[in-house]
């Protein structure tokens, strides 16, 4: 009577196992299947209006971020995680008005996605804080063409008289009268191309 309690113990034993794994191999074909698929797909078009709504999403949370006043909050939100310090002690964000900030849209600065599906989608907000106007900066980066989120790339920011004077050319780029947090995508596209020439 032992002896077929255990061998029956050891036949159930064996048989999860089995099951255990048929499903882990089953989920690593799948898995793999599904990152081929995704190495070659390539799209007709950019989807923009998802672009549109990834950048919506981004720049509330970014908004959040400088809200709170936690450099950590921010960091975490950027690619690379990058020094935000800059970013942050520009303007008195815990006071601002994020609720009424202006959006002058989203657009993106490349012509088209590069060749591994990479595009960028960026957006301008006019936030006020006291008597003072800024300029916020937000570029958030999508891959698949416009259909996948990865997440903010660069935040910049400059005073609206800054900016007003430029007649409205400024598009996040770093200098002695604006902070930058995080690498503009242009800029990283053209590092990138770089490397590979050399």
């Amino acid at each position: 009577m032992k002896q077929r309690r255990s061998g029956t113990r050891g036949l159930r034993l064996f048989g999860l196992l089995l099951l255990a794994l048929f499903i882990f191999v089953a989920i690593k074909v799948g898995i793999e299947a599904y990152r081929y698929r995704v190495s070659k797909e390539s799209f007709d078009q950019t989807d923009f209006y998802r672009m549109q709504e990834f950048s919506e999403q981004n720049s509330e949370k970014v908004m959040k971020a400088l809200k709170s006043g936690k450099t950590d909050k921010l960091a975490k939100l950027i690619s690379g995680r990058p020094d935000v310090s800059e970013v942050m002690d520009f303007a008195d964000w815990r006071n601002a008005d994020f609720d009424n900030a202006v959006s002058w849209g989203a657009g993106s600065l490349s012509t088209a996605a590069d060749e591994k599906g990479y595009i960028d989608i960026d957006e301008k907000f006019v936030v006020d804080t006291g008597d003072s106007k800024y300029v916020l900066f937000i570029e958030t980066t999508t891959s698949r063409w416009g259909r996948k989120n990865e997440g903010v790339n660069a935040v910049a920011v400059c005073t609206y008289a800054y900016y007003d004077g430029l007649e409205d050319s400024w598009n996040g780029e770093k200098n002695d009268l604006t902070a930058l947090a995080g690498t503009l995508f242009r800029d990283r596209n053209a590092a990138a191309e770089g490397s590979e020439t050399e």
